[in-house]
């Protein structure tokens, strides 16, 4: 549970819009990252300062802040060192917000990092006077040691109450995981609203002894405000529970479909073309080198291993992101120091710098791919802090778009079985008889799409480097970009495709 990230409060979504609208109205990068050298140094602080103050200002003037800061800047004159907790605590929630929600937010959280980024380096946070903006993401398993309710990660229960409810689910099995969440926080909360439980559980004070009992009087009978702050603690307790529980579904749900389409690729793979038994209309999947745009020769049977490993690796990728997130931000903020090379990599203009953690990463990952295959076809190259993919953040964000990218085609795959199946009504009347009067059967047209798509999403036709791993993603993702002009594009379109974006 230590990978697992807790999901954002009312009040943690509030702080989020204000820091996301001082983002996007901030020219930090705009000031700051231009090729004049000279300077440079000096534009950097006060466009630092300008952010700083608005995210103070505006979480100051909608949200409650800690009594001990407020009362320091209302009797004193504010400094940085003063206000770096409200900071630090807003920058959090937008990284933890962003790891639970790759695809929102994409150049607010690009902006945050360049300006963590800068501000994190030494020399810059002692100019600052802050200790540090840059605070571990809050996980369950650290909330759940706040709440000394660690033994819950064990409860047989926990699963229940977390167990993605996916397609075609009962009565029987929602009942069943509304029933496990409330045992579960009955079991480590206890009741709430129960006054005389709240005043029976209030807190030992510091002799060690309860305030309903005096060791040298009578019995004393709790305040009403103690009983209120009591069952306040108690609410407050049971709802962060309850958002544990639910941030372990979040989790499972999330990767489910991240790896989910993957799977499903990799099955049709395998049953129609790398099978003994497979149809005997399967097409070929073979690759030559000037053919189709390939860059790449394959036979049939190398095509197939290659797009299967590319396709493992990306599984092991997406079952592990959330791993990668913390070595991209570890790599981009926390051990860089403030030390990277601006400079034009031919896909424009970026902060190069090297990316030893995500390096590591994701050569252990390729090595299980490699395991998995039993063997690898190509070359293992990976482009990490070169003009390919300068920075760590550029690479995740190439590997976060891998279930947008699959996603639209395994839909198109199942929905095209559900058109040609004459059990089921049509849902748009005289769509079945186009298909069928263009492409014969739904097995036909799924082999056309299928076939196109192992051999030319893996053609090394996106990259220069041809069949190095990022060229590999490139090329799936020029495959995408060309649908559009595929012969197979309006069966894509009738099947309800409306693109990559969701």
């Amino acid at each position: 549970m230590d990978k697992v990230l807790l999901r954002l409060s009312e009040e943690e979504r509030l702080n989020l819009q204000l820091l996301n609208a001082a983002l996007r109205v901030s020219e930090y990068t705009d000031d700051v990252d231009d090729m004049r050298t000279i300077r440079r140094e000096d534009r950097m602080i006060p466009s630092m300062k300008e952010f700083f103050n608005a995210v103070v200002g505006l979480t100051l003037a909608a949200s409650e802040v800690p009594k001990a800061i407020k009362s320091e800047l209302e009797h004193g004159k504010p400094t940085y060192t003063t206000v770096s907790p409200i900071l630090a605590t807003a920058f959090e929630v937008a990284r933890r917000h962003k790891r639970l929600n790759p695809h929102h937010n994409r150049s607010e959280y690009g902006k945050l990092v360049m300006i963590l980024q800068d501000a994190n380096a030494a020399v810059r946070l002692k100019t600052l006077g802050i200790p540090s903006l840059v605070d571990p993401v809050v996980t369950v398993k650290y909330s759940l040691e706040k709440l000394d309710a660690s033994d819950m990660i064990d409860d047989p229960l926990l699963a229940i109450a977390t167990a993605p409810l996916l397609g075609g689910v009962t009565a029987e099995e929602s009942r069943k995981k509304q029933d496990a969440m409330k045992t579960l926080l009955l079991k480590y909360a206890g009741p709430v609203g129960d006054a005389d439980t709240a005043a029976t559980t209030a807190a030992v004070n510091s002799d060690g002894i309860s305030p309903i009992m005096s060791p040298t009087g009578p019995v004393t009978t709790p305040t009403t405000a103690q009983m209120e702050s009591e069952k306040r603690k108690q609410k407050r307790r049971s709802d962060l529970l309850e958002r544990c529980i639910l941030s372990i579904a979040d989790a499972k749900v999330f990767l489910h479909s991240c790896v989910a389409p993957i799977d499903a690729l990799i099955s049709w793979l395998e049953k129609y073309f790398m099978s003994p038994n497979r149809p005997s209309n399967a097409p070929s999947i073979k690759i030559s080198r000037g053919r189709g745009g390939s860059c790449l020769s394959h036979d049939h049977d190398t095509q197939g291993t290659y797009a299967k490993e590319s396709l493992v690796l990306w599984r092991i990728i997406q079952r592990d992101i959330f791993d990668f997130w913390q070595c991209v931000e570890e790599d981009m903020v926390i051990d860089c120091n403030g030390s990277y090379r601006f400079c034009d990599t031919g896909q424009g203009f970026h902060r190069m710098l090297s990316a030893p953690k995500t390096y590591a990463r994701m050569s252990s990952a390729l090595a299980e791919a490699h395991r998995v295959m039993g063997g690898w076809v190509g070359i293992k190259v990976v482009h990490l802090g070169d003009r390919d993919v300068p920075n760590a953040l550029v690479f995740i964000d190439k590997y976060t778009i891998i279930p947008k990218m699959l996603t639209p085609i395994v839909q198109t795959i199942e929905r095209i079985d559900d058109i040609f199946d004459e059990s089921k009504p049509e849902l748009h009347p005289g769509v079945r008889g186009l298909l069928k009067s263009k492409y014969g059967s739904g097995e036909e047209l799924k082999l056309l799409i299928l076939s196109d798509f192992f051999k030319h999403a893996f053609d090394g036709s996106g990259d220069d480097g041809g069949n190095c791993i990022d060229g590999r993603l490139t090329s799936a993702w020029n495959w995408c970009h060309l649908l559009h002009k595929k012969p197979y594009y309006d069966a894509f379109v009738l099947t309800g495709f409306t693109g990559f974006d969701g």
